[in-house]
C-alpha cells in the first residue's frame, strides 16, 4: 500500500500574518484620521458659523463685500464728485524746480519756511485755482460716496485713491498759507473749513485702516495751520461783503466742525470691523470657499486642505480678537479703551502656514493712540478759536475756560487721555500760553512738553500741548 501524506493546511509563513496585521492596522489609522479631520472640519465650521450668525444679528457686517453699500448720493450733492474733479483738473507747476514737492511746500507752510518758496507758492495757487475752487464747493456737501468696491487684492483696490485725496489737503494748507500773508481771513478761514471737512471725508471709503489714518493725519495737519493762524486771526462780523476779516458765522461754523467726531468715529468703527471682515475673509480664501487667484494657489499646495481645520479655529480666535478689540476702542476714553483692550494674540512665533488669518494683522497700539490723539487736538484747535472770538470782543483772553460757556462753546471740551470726565486744561499766564491735555500716560505734567532731536515738539512724550501765541517750536527744515 502506497504511504499518504496531508495537503490540508498550506504553508503561511510568519511574515505574511505580520504584513497583514500592519495594512489592516494602517486602514483603521487612515479611517480614524479621516474620521478625527471630518470631525475637526465640522466642529470648527459650526464654530464659524456660529460667529457669523452672531455677527448677522446685531446687523454687523461679516465680509469684506458687505461694505459695499451704495449711498445712492445724488452728484451734485456727493462731497467726492466735487473731489474727484478737483483730481483731475489739479496740475503741478512746470517752473517748479523737480526737488520740489507738494509736501515740501505744505511743510514749509506749516514749519514756518514760507518765504523760502513765495514763488512755487504762488505758481501752485495760480495754477489750481479751479481745484481749489471744487474742493471748497464739495466741502459744502454733507455726504460723500467715494465710490469704491472693496474686493481682493484688497491693496489693489484702495491704494491708488489715497495719494490724490491727500494731495488735496495739502493744496488747501498751502492755500490757507496764501491767504494768510495777503490778509484775507475770511478766505482764510473758508479753506480751512474746507481743509477740515475734506479730511474728515478723507477716511470714510473705502472702510480700511489706511484710509482712517489718511484722514488722521490729515486732520491732524490742518489743526497744525490753525494753530499757527489764530492768534492774528481778524474777525469783521457778519457782513458778507468784507473780504478781509473773517466772520463770526464762519469762525463758528469752523468751531462746530471741529467738534463734530462722527465722521472720524465712524472710519474708525468700520476700519476695525474691516480688520475682522479680512480675518474671516482669509479663511474662505484659505479653505477654497472664496474663490481668488491666492485662494486658488493655496489649493493646489499639497496637503493644504488638511490644515483647513486648524486655520478655520485660527481665524475664529482671531475674528474674535477683533470683535474685543472693537467694543475696547469704541470707548470714548483713552484709559477706558486701554484697559477693556483683549491681550494681544496676533504677534508670535508661529509658522504663519498654521496662521493665516494673521497674515494681514496689525498691531492697533499705535493706531488707538493717534486716533484719540485727534481727538484731543481738534478739541484743543476749536477751544483756541474760542479763545480767539472771546479775545476780539473783550480785549483780553478768558481767564478760566469757564467764560467761553454757552457763547462761544455749548462746554468745555474733555480731555480723552484723562481718568474720567476731565476737560482740557488752560494755562493762560504759562510761557507760552498753552491749552494741553494728558499724554497717553495719564500723567499731568502742568503743560511740560520735551523737543525732538529735530527741533519739533516730541507729542509722544509728556502733554499734549496747543500753543495759544501760534509760537510752537519747529522742526529743523
Amino acid at each position: 500500500m502506497a504511504a499518504s501524506h496531508s495537503t490540508s493546511q498550506d504553508y503561511n509563513p510568519p511574515r505574511f500574518k505580520w504584513t497583514k496585521r500592519i495594512a489592516w492596522g494602517s486602514l483603521g489609522l487612515g479611517v480614524l484620521n479621516v474620521a478625527l479631520w471630518g470631525s475637526a472640519t465640522l466642529i470648527a465650521q459650526h464654530r464659524l458659523d456660529k460667529m457669523i450668525a452672531s455677527y448677522r444679528a446685531v446687523g454687523e457686517p461679516v465680509y469684506a463685500e458687505d461694505f459695499n453699500v451704495s449711498k445712492n448720493i445724488p452728484d451734485d450733492e456727493n462731497a467726492a464728485t466735487y473731489y474727484m474733479k478737483a483730481v483731475s483738473v489739479y496740475r503741478w507747476p512746470g517752473i517748479i524746480d523737480p526737488s520740489v514737492n507738494l509736501e515740501r511746500l505744505f511743510d514749509a507752510v506749516r514749519f514756518g519756511h514760507g518765504d523760502e518758496f513765495a514763488a512755487e507758492i504762488d505758481a501752485l495757487i495760480s495754477t489750481n485755482g479751479e481745484a481749489i475752487e471744487l474742493v471748497r464747493r464739495g466741502a459744502q456737501c454733507e455726504d460723500v460716496d467715494w465710490g469704491i468696491d472693496v474686493s481682493w487684492p484688497l491693496f489693489d483696490c484702495v491704494l491708488p485713491s489715497f495719494g490724490p485725496r491727500r494731495d488735496l489737503v495739502w493744496l488747501l494748507g498751502v492755500a490757507v498759507e496764501k491767504s494768510q500773508t495777503e490778509g484775507q481771513h475770511r478766505r482764510l478761514i473758508e479753506l480751512l473749513f474746507a481743509q477740515v471737512r475734506l479730511s474728515d471725508q478723507v477716511g470714510q471709503n473705502p472702510p480700511v485702516m489706511i484710509a482712517h489714518m489718511l484722514g488722521n493725519l490729515c486732520s491732524t495737519r490742518a489743526c497744525v495751520t490753525i494753530e499757527f493762524v489764530t492768534p492774528n486771526l481778524a474777525v469783521a462780523g457778519d457782513d458778507p461783503v468784507a473780504v478781509t476779516g473773517a466772520s463770526q458765522a464762519q469762525v463758528r461754523a469752523l468751531i462746530n466742525q471741529l467738534l463734530d467726531e462722527r465722521a472720524h468715529s465712524q472710519s474708525w468703527a468700520t476700519s476695525l470691523l474691516m480688520e475682522r471682515a479680512v480675518s474671516i475673509d482669509t479663511v474662505r480664501i484659505w479653505c477654497g470657499g472664496k474663490p481668488t487667484v491666492a485662494g486658488s494657489m493655496v489649493q493646489r499646495l499639497p496637503g493644504a486642505s488638511i490644515l483647513g481645520p486648524i486655520w478655520t479655529i485660527d481665524g475664529c480666535r482671531v475674528a474674535e480678537f477683533w470683535t474685543g478689540v472693537k467694543e475696547a476702542y469704541l470707548q470714548d476714553k483713552y484709559p477706558r479703551a486701554k484697559a477693556m483692550c483683549p491681550d494681544s494674540l496676533l504677534v508670535d512665533d508661529t509658522n504663519m502656514l498654521l496662521r493665516p488669518s494673521r497674515m494681514f494683522a496689525i498691531s492697533m497700539s499705535r493706531a488707538a493712540e493717534l486716533h484719540f490723539r485727534l481727538f484731543a487736538i481738534r478739541r484743543m484747535a476749536a477751544t483756541a478759536l474760542a479763545i480767539r472770538l472771546f479775545e476780539i470782543d473783550h480785549g483780553d483772553r478768558p481767564e478760566s475756560l469757564d467764560q467761553l460757556v454757552p457763547e462761544y462753546l455749548e462746554s468745555i471740551p474733555r480731555d480723552p487721555f484723562a481718568d474720567g470726565d476731565q476737560p482740557i486744561r488752560y494755562w493762560p499766564d504759562g510761557d507760552p500760553p498753552l491749552l494741553y491735555c494728558v499724554g497717553k500716560d495719564g500723567v499731568d505734567d502742568g503743560g511740560r512738553f520735551e523737543l525732538n532731536e529735530d527741533g519739533g515738539v516730541d507729542m509722544d512724550k509728556l502733554d499734549l500741548v496747543f500753543f495759544l501765541n501760534g509760537d510752537r517750536p519747529l522742526r529743523n527744515p
